[in-house]
């Protein structure tokens, strides 16, 4: 072959996975919704938890729900939804809590690993 079909070939290829994409981004909106609430009560479950662990008093924190959906900036990127979780953790005991956090939610919640942040606030 010369370097000219393969350079089409790969251009044919391109456009086929675009097209795909495309239609990727446009049926994102149509997925099964998930248990929002529940995931909320789920996460505040499972802060509490990890404060439990790291033997932190335990504060109740905010959960805010990031929906996801098709990227502003490109059409073709699709951006999966997020939580949020913001609450009162010492500094010294952050990384603990953290990791006790992060394996919590991904074993009890597999579906929640790696959608999940934290915004750590300093005790009063």
């Amino acid at each position: 072959m010369n370097d000219k079909l393969i350079i089409e070939k790969l251009f044919q290829l391109a456009m086929k996975q675009q097209k795909i994409l495309t239609k990727l981004a446009q049926t994102a909106d149509s997925f099964p919704e998930e248990d929002v609430e529940g995931n909320k009560k789920y996460l505040v479950g499972a802060w509490m938890t990890a404060c439990l662990n790291s033997e932190i008093p335990g504060m109740t924190p905010e959960v805010e729900y990031i929906p996801g959906g098709t990227s502003p900036n490109n059409p073709n990127i699709v951006l999966s939804s997020t939580y949020m979780v913001t609450g009162v953790v010492p500094e010294k005991v952050r990384m603990q809590f953290k990791e006790t956090f992060e394996r919590q939610v991904a074993s009890q919640k597999p579906e929640l690993d790696g959608r999940v942040g934290m915004i750590f606030l300093d005790p009063k």
